[in-house]
């Protein structure tokens, strides 16, 4: 039981405990009746030799105080996780838990009594609470002037988004129309092209009929059939010599005949 009994103490040190002495557990005046019976009777069995029984009218008294005592351990048996009556080993460990954890408590008392005494001697002064107080006001008038520059300067940015927004609207819109400039352009620029090149076509056609006209209008038929030109002291038609000289320039008759 004393094993069972230091384990549970181990567990929750702070459970509650009573300890009885012999006189708590046997009342005295029932010790004294038993002491005082065994005496009788040690000299009744010198005298008589024959024990004598206890009286009838003691058992009922010594029985309620054996039941009482039984209920009252079965009653703080009941209320912690200890089997009362617990040993004298067991109840000087459980002492020395509870003497450490005062110990511990009178300290921490101790810490906060140095502590509130340290706070009344530094207690502020009446001229400490005015200044205080006067730091207290210009910080509340302090921010009251923030907080009124901040929604001044909340509105002035929203009026700046809302001018962004319409700035933005507009870029997108100018956008649109510099896509549909660079479309229209790019659509004019391959048009004009297409003009242009019909354009140098037609010219160089043009060139090219009027060079032929102005060949066809310096022709002359008569000159390409009849090419009259001279060669040295001849007359020639189509490279055919006409006309006679001395020998040995003279001209046959037959290349005369084929000029005429």
């Amino acid at each position: 039981m004393a094993a069972s009994t230091k384990a549970g103490l181990k567990e929750n040190p702070a459970m509650s405990f009573v300890m009885l002495t012999d006189s708590q557990v046997v009342p005295p005046h029932a010790t004294g009746i038993g002491e005082d019976e065994s005496r009788s009777n040690s000299r009744s069995r010198k005298s008589n030799g024959t024990a004598e029984e206890i009286p009838e009218g003691e058992k009922p008294k010594l029985s309620q105080q054996i039941e009482s005592t039984t209920r009252l351990f079965e009653i703080l048996s009941a209320r912690s996780d200890i089997d009362h009556p617990i040993c004298t080993e067991c109840t000087d460990l459980l002492l020395s838990q509870l003497q450490s954890r005062l110990s511990s408590a009178t300290k921490e008392r101790d810490t906060y009594i140095t502590f509130a005494k340290s706070l009344n001697t530094t207690a502020p002064t009446t001229t400490d609470l005015a200044k205080a107080q006067k730091s207290l006001t210009e910080a509340r008038a302090a921010d009251a002037k923030a907080f009124s520059e901040l929604v001044a300067l909340e509105k002035e940015k929203a009026t700046v988004d809302a001018e962004i927004a319409s700035l933005e609207a507009e870029s997108l819109a100018l956008d649109a129309e510099e896509q549909d400039f660079w479309r229209s352009r790019n659509a004019f620029a391959l048009t004009l092209s297409e003009f242009q090149n019909e354009r140098d076509a037609l010219n160089a056609a043009y060139d090219h009929d009027a060079q032929q006209l102005e060949r066809l209008q310096r022709t002359n038929v008569y000159n390409d059939c009849f090419c009259i030109s001279h060669d040295g002291h001849f007359g020639t038609i189509n490279g055919l010599r006409l006309g006679r000289l001395p020998p040995p320039q003279n001209v046959d008759w037959p290349e005369i005949n084929a000029a005429l």
